[in-house]
């Protein structure tokens, strides 16, 4: 029968293991040549193991799982030197291989000792053959070929060896170093000895005596000159993990200062190895990523020529009895205070203090400003602290769980104070300003910023006198665009409320600390001020930087994604550009935020000398802070450039770094400064995208890179570039994790394709940040130069914008929430995967039905939003468009629109009319109608028009004094769209519908003498009339004999002026539809719903019921 490895079993092979390298310790230190001759191998692996040894004799391990796991665990943590290192490495891998096993076979564990080779390879930045490498990896090889031929475990393990010892013979030749000292490597021989003893286990032999073997074979250390030792310092240290960054940076760092790296990692900590000059370079490095629990530092050269003249070498080891004989002399060397200790230990503990308290303020901050006005804040605020205050008094409650009382105590006065400090701002900095508000009266305040072209002149940002902390936007005639930041300007304006424009409810001005809109009433007065002040530096740096960047790149696509991404100045960029980029998911590119910053630090560090970390820590700074002011202070790069800062000041100040702390210290900075930022969008999704990537795709990038290594072990070019491409896909899953949910809600959004194009791009985007900005500077001191320099952002940028339009291509590349299936997928979607994460067992087996599961049920919930458009007669979707008209007419999987605007500035109806028209899965509209020139029904069109195939474009051929006829003819004929001035009545087959377009009845104005549309399948009619009025009315029901209509697109939004009596009654509409917004002419009049309602049609508005569908077949 053959035999097998239990837990209990395998225990005893570690003991057994543990005292033959114990036995044979110095044997192996006389072999120890390389990497460096410092002859502490055997020292090392014996000392290593001993760790796992006094492990495993406190436990009773049940599994073989279990006793590797725990093996492995306490190998990590004990690791001394390289080869302590990479032993236990070899056994990590071990652990993995017999994750979930109860005991195991000859294959299973020749399959464990590949698995632990395969860690080790994965691990060493620099394998190099001939060492214990070479020797476990032909080992493993030999031991998988013996199980074929006999499962039983003592044989395979007996194979495993005798080849070892066969490679480690040949060691001495594959390795320069060791054939000029003549010996093998030591620590292949010290891991064929651990082997053997775990051999002498399973033959049931006993315990090998602890007693040190005589040296037979011995290098030659005299033979080895000081310069076989490149660094100085044997180094190694443990890191407790404080967060889930990668390593890949700090591998790379560790790799430029050093060699010999060895970097062991699980869950929660991760042991270095390296050789390097500067140690204490690494370990402040190495504090970014966590808490520094050990380090040992050795001075190779010191021990190699204590070696070569016979000594022994000296090593951390004799600090013991160093420390010992200082302690008994007359100069005693004190002991750090167990209360200093202990507070080291504690500091990631204060460090997520901070966080604990910015995040629960944060929470309270967010509660006041989406929950309505009112005392309850007060209440609230008061029972908060009654019960911190209670829980405090009554020691008993939670006294056996003290960190949770602790952090509970720290939500409630969180919240408490966030409720009191909100409700104070408000009465201060709000109240005084909203008393203005309805009044047309006397304002003075100081500009701000230069002022930006708005779409009846321009507006500037002003500071009001009189009312500190508020600020407001002043609207104006063009003239303003001559100020400059400092200037005082006073005078009488129309005071309106920035947070609510008419009926609507917004925080766009708001989340900005802008509390008031000024329009305009009366002359301006206008003083120098401020003017050229150091105050105003970084405005006009700004400026001179957007200047320098026109100069050099001129005014093209190019230059506006350049003004985007240097500075955040995103009006230089298309519509259509703009809502490409959105799609495909990087607009965060264009907002300037934590990754302009990161762009920004990694430029000033190719820039820096390593060497001089404290100047370049300083630099950083302050070259951060100037560019957060400069590039005007939005919340996403406050947040950024505070994390940075912290990161920078860290190392600094001796402590250690926390990616969560800074987080939440930079949230609670901005809050602090102004509470109603926590309303902007910017912030959430910087905050949300932040936390994602922290939290999550550490853990993602760990597992994939893990996967990688076995898979690819011998390719290290493949494994190196599937591992970037790990790094830059987890980073932008976990990204979304948290923004998916704002994205919906916000934008009703979904782009699949981000993780490509994020992987395709933010790359390229670094660099061309870096190349721009390096360029703009240069610009400053010779324009030929730049304009030379920069051909490289040219071809960098143009790369990102083709990249970006070529996924915007692809269908399905983003998912529109019109549906409503698809709003119900994401809730399951989040569940699924919630329950996921909280389930126990293997990683693969727990995520991959929900992944399957997600893929099915999202076709589906696509699939059948698309069915509910589908019809073989006619359906009519009035578009929500705000303010405006846009409707999709549909039969049989042709789609025809008509009019496509909004007069709210703040909607964009051509980006909604894609959406629709993405839901209901339709890629072509067969004809465009457009009624009219007016704005309210174009201003979608020219997006459109960009970004849909169109068959036919009707236009009317009245006089356009808006200029917006010429543009979209020219769109039209760029995009080579067949286009029909309507002079009689056209028709078209629409599907299993015909569609008719009449010419204009009446010539007064614009809504005189637009179109009129009506579609037709049977006895189904839908008629849209534009903004025809009533005596326009009258004139087309006499002109042409109209049908009784089903569905009736209400002219001019409701106007009292349309929807006439005697047009009622000509056409008898069994449903209205209103497509209204917010608007000041007020739109729908009761007296237009009025005589609908007499008529005997039934009232539907978009302001109130949304988009709305009306079909053949059933209507709703």
């Amino acid at each position: 029968m053959t035999q097998r490895i239990s837990g209990g079993v395998f225990k005893q092979m570690i003991v057994f293991g543990a005292a033959c390298i114990t036995q044979q310790k110095q044997a192996i230190n006389d072999l120890n040549v390389f990497p460096v001759p410092d002859g502490d191998t055997g020292t090392n692996m014996s000392l290593t193991i001993q760790t796992a040894v006094t492990e495993l004799s406190r436990t009773q391990p049940e599994s073989i799982a279990e006793a590797a796991k725990t093996t492995a665990s306490a190998l990590l943590r004990g690791a001394r030197g390289n080869s302590g290192v990479i032993l236990s490495l070899l056994f990590r891998g071990v652990s993995k291989s017999f994750k979930g096993l109860r005991d195991a076979d000859g294959l299973q564990l020749a399959a464990a000792l590949q698995e632990g080779v395969t860690t080790a390879y994965g691990a060493v930045m620099k394998p190099a053959e001939g060492t214990v490498l070479t020797v476990s990896r032909l080992a493993a090889e030999r031991a998988l070929k013996a199980a074929d031929e006999n499962n039983d475990p003592e044989y395979v393990l007996t194979e495993a060896i005798r080849v070892g010892y066969e490679t480690l013979e040949k060691t001495i030749d594959m390795n320069p170093v060791l054939k000029k000292a003549g010996v093998v490597d030591a620590g292949g021989k010290g891991y064929l000895i651990i082997l053997e003893g775990m051999l002498r286990a399973l033959q049931g032999e006993p315990v090998p005596e602890v007693e040190e073997t005589e040296t037979q074979d011995k290098a030659d250390f005299a033979a080895l000159g000081e310069d076989d030792i490149t660094f100085t310092f044997d180094t190694v240290f443990i890191v407790r993990k404080t967060s889930d960054k990668p390593l890949d940076d700090f591998r790379t760092f560790l790799n430029s200062i050093g060699d010999s790296l060895v970097i062991g990692e699980d869950d929660e900590a991760f042991k270095v190895h390296v050789h390097t000059d500067i140690p204490g370079e690494a370990l402040t490095e190495a504090q970014k990523y966590g808490t520094l629990e050990l380090a040992k530092i050795e001075n190779m050269r010191t021990q190699a020529a204590d070696l070569a003249a016979g000594r022994k070498a000296q090593s951390t080891d004799d600090l013991d009895q160093i420390e010992q004989e200082l302690e008994s002399g007359a100069a005693a060397v004190a002991k750090p205070a167990r209360g200093d200790l202990r507070k080291n230990r504690q500091g990631g503990c204060s460090m997520r203090t901070l966080a604990n308290i910015a995040l629960s303020f944060a929470a309270g901050i967010l509660l006041c400003c989406y929950l309505p006005e009112g005392t309850w804040r007060l209440w609230a605020a008061g029972a908060l602290a009654l019960t911190g205050l209670g829980l405090a008094a009554w020691k008993k409650c939670l006294a056996a769980r003290p960190k949770l009382r602790r952090r509970v105590l720290l939500v409630l006065f969180s919240l408490c104070a966030a409720l009191v400090y909100f409700t104070g701002w408000r009465q201060l900095i709000v109240r005084p300003v909203t008393e203005r508000f309805g009044t047309e009266s006397a304002f003075s305040g100081t500009v701000l910023d230069y002022a930006q072209e708005s779409s009846y002149g321009a507006r500037v940002e002003l500071s009001l006198d009189g009312y500190p902390g508020a600020k407001a936007y002043y609207y104006g005639s063009s003239e303003l665009l001559s100020l400059e930041p400092g200037q005082k300007l006073s005078g009488t304006a129309r005071w309106q409320d920035a947070g609510r424009i008419r009926e609507s409810e917004i925080t766009t001005f708001t989340s900005k600390g802008v509390f008031a809109l000024l329009y305009d009433q009366d002359a301006l007065e206008i003083t120098d001020g401020a003017k050229g002040s150091l105050r105003f530096l970084p405005q006009r740096a700004s400026h001179a930087f957007q200047e320098k960047i026109r100069d050099i790149w001129g005014e093209s696509d190019v230059t506006g994604f350049l003004l985007a991404e240097l500075t955040g100045e995103r009006s230089g960029i298309s519509e259509t550009d703009s809502q490409i980029v959105s799609e495909v998911g990087l607009s965060h590119l264009f907002a300037v935020s934590g990754l302009h910053c990161a762009f920004l630090v990694s430029l000033l560090a190719m820039l820096i000398p390593a060497h001089r970390r404290r100047t370049g820590a300083a630099m950083t700074i302050l070259v951060l802070l100037f560019y957060m002011l400069m590039v005007g202070m939005t919340p996403s790069v406050v947040r950024a450039c505070i994390m940075q800062i912290f990161l920078q000041l860290a190392p600094l100040f001796r402590r250690d770094g926390d990616s969560l702390t800074s987080l939440s210290a930079a949230l609670l900075a901005i809050l602090l400064c102004s509470p109603m930022a926590a309303q902007s969008i910017s912030l959430q999704l910087s905050f949300a995208a932040t936390l994602g990537i922290l939290l999550l795709s550490g853990r993602m990038y760990r597992r994939a890179a893990d996967a990688i290594h076995r898979k690819f072990e011998k390719n290290s070019g493949l494994c190196g570039a599937l591992c970037f491409v790990a790094a830059n896909v987890t980073v932008s899953l976990g990204a979304l994790v948290f923004t998916i949910p704002l994205s919906a809600a916000y934008f009703g959004v979904l782009s699949v394709v981000s993780p490509l194009s994020n992987l395709l791009v933010v790359p390229v985007a670094g660099w061309n940040f870096m190349a721009a900005f390096v360029t703009v500077l240069v610009g400053f001191v010779w324009l030929p130069a730049a304009k030379l320099l920069g051909l490289a952002a040219l071809g960098l940028t143009k790369y990102m914008l083709l990249a970006a339009r070529l996924l915007a291509r692809l269908p399905g590349h983003a998912l529109y929430l019109n549906n409503k299936y698809l709003i119900a997928w994401l809730v399951f979607v989040y569940v699924l995967f919630t329950a996921a994460a909280l389930l126990r067992g293997p990683v693969k087996r727990r995520y991959l039905l929900p992944s399957v599961l997600a893929v099915c049920t999202l076709v589906l919930s696509v699939w059948l939003g698309t069915l509910a458009y589908r019809t073989d007669t006619l359906a009519a979707v009035a578009v929500d468009v705000g303010q405006g008209e846009c409707v999709l007419l549909t039969s049989q999987g042709d789609t025809a629109l008509v009019d496509c605007g909004s007069s709210n500035n703040y909607i964009n109806a051509g980006s909604r009319a894609i959406a629709q028209l993405g839901t209901m899965g339709a890629h072509r509209l067969k004809a465009v109608v457009l009624t009219h020139y007016h704005a309210d029904h174009t201003s979608g069109l020219e997006l459109l028009l960009e970004r849909v195939e169109v068959g036919r474009l009707y236009l009317p051929s009245l006089e356009d004094e808006y200029g917006v006829k010429d543009k979209i003819c020219a769109i039209a004929a760029q995009k080579e769209i067949e286009t029909v001035f309507v002079e009689d009545v056209e028709s078209l087959t629409l599907g299993g519908a015909t569609l008719r377009v009449y010419p204009p009845v009446g010539k007064k104005n614009q809504n005189e003498a637009g179109l009129t549309a009506l579609c037709s399948a049977g006895s189904f009619d839908v008629l849209v009339t534009g903004d025809m009025p009533a005596n326009t009315e009258k004139k087309l029901i006499a002109d042409y004999d109209l049908p009784r209509v089903e569905v009736l697109l209400v002219g001019h939004h409701g106007s009292k002026y349309s929807s006439c009596e005697e047009f009622l009654r000509a056409v008898q509409p069994e449903y209205a539809i209103i497509s209204v917004g917010s608007n000041s002419y007020g739109h729908p009049t009761a007296e237009a719903i009025g005589r609908l309602e007499d008529a005997g049609a039934e009232v539907y508005r978009t302001d109130e019921q949304g988009t709305i569908l009306m079909k053949a077949e059933k209507a709703g």
